[in-house]
């Protein structure tokens, strides 16, 4: 594990096989690599635990170092159920990131892969592990220090207000175009003959839309009341998960996320209109192949669509139609967790 820092001025040993040779007060360092080094002897050496240097580790010359940064304090972690993947928050600099990768690899975990923090909560950059061990934390701790508190809960509330606006935006045109489209059916059922199966079907549709329109004029109602209440005090990123939610069962109600889709969505889309496009023709679908999806080879019944994350061109979508056809269960994620997603569909 790397030295941990708490001053870019230290007092370390000089040591050579172990032996003390010497002791100095010396700035912090850092190698091309971002590890905490000092110099000594023209040369510049990685910082051991313990506030010292070992003349036996492997040099490097001090042009290709720079003056060591404190990285800022403060990081959290936010796991899910038993098993599941979680996520590491921080802030820093690029730097940071690629260390504080290291460090929780050489602690033994799985790092999936690590970016910017697209949420709008708290830190810089995310690293993304999968199954966490329960001292996960402790490791963190020793890596960064003790973690600093959040920014404040008006920044918080901010986001939320934001995220139920979009979300009335979006119920209010879901509801705007449902309620043509009942007006055309209701043209066609009055104008058609009054018997006959094909009317039959068309009066049962009819009914249909009228109930949901009904709920989705509901649900604008809901979220229309939630954006008008007190705010809270919101300061973690599962409240931004939380309202994602909110959005997404006022405008797709037949959408059941799997796993960890919606923290995807929150964390790593930088426009996340396009996996609400997707989803929302997907939403009025209830049989056959939807438009723009293939079939998920080995996977019977389920079907995949490919998106741009904003990142790069590796969002991957899972969609499945529930037996009785009520809805769909959706996985959302990135092809790089394609082994682990595929082996949750089975």
């Amino acid at each position: 594990m790397e030295h941990a820092i708490a001053s870019t001025a230290l007092s370390i040993e000089v040591c050579n096989n172990g032996s003390v040779v010497t002791r100095i007060n010396t700035e912090m360092l850092a190698l091309p690599d971002g590890r905490p080094a000092a110099k000594w002897g023209g040369l510049v050496f990685p910082l051991r635990d313990g506030n010292r240097i070992e003349l036996t580790d492997q040099g490097t010359v001090p042009a290709s170092c720079r003056l060591w940064v404190d990285p800022k304090a403060f990081w959290r972690f936010e796991g899910g159920d038993i098993g599941a993947d979680g996520y590491v928050f921080f802030d820093g600099n690029d730097s940071d990131r690629a260390r504080t990768a290291r460090i929780l690899v050489a602690a033994g975990a799985v790092v999936i892969r690590s970016g910017p923090n697209l949420s709008g909560t708290p830190g810089d950059w995310f690293i993304r592990v999968a199954g966490p061990s329960a001292e996960i934390e402790s490791v963190l701790r020793d890596a960064l220090g003790a973690s600093a508190s959040p920014e404040a809960a008006s920044d918080m509330s901010a986001i939320r207000e934001r995220l139920l606006v979009q979300a009335l935006e979006e119920a209010t045109a879901v509801r705007d175009r449902l309620r043509e489209e009942l007006r055309e059916l209701t043209t066609r059922v009055a104008e058609a003959p009054t018997e006959g199966s094909v009317i039959a079907t068309q009066r049962q549709n009819l009914d249909a839309m009228a109930a949901r329109l009904a709920e989705l004029e509901a649900n604008a109602r809901q979220i229309q009341d939630e954006s008008l209440a007190p705010k809270r005090a919101d300061v973690a990123a599962s409240r931004l998960e939380a309202a994602l939610t909110v959005m997404a069962a006022a405008t797709l109600p037949r959408i059941t996320f799997l796993a960890s889709s919606v923290s995807f969505i929150a964390i790593e889309l930088s426009d996340r209109s396009v996996i609400w496009r997707i989803l929302a023709d997907l939403d009025r679908q209830d049989r056959g192949q939807p438009n723009g999806w293939k079939r998920l080879g080995g996977h019977p019944g389920w079907w995949e669509r490919h998106f741009s994350t904003g990142q790069d061109d590796q969002g991957r979508v899972y969609g499945k139609l529930s037996t009785d056809r009520s809805g769909w269960y959706i996985l959302v994620s990135h092809k790089q967790d394609q082994a682990s997603d595929l082996r949750r569909l089975d």
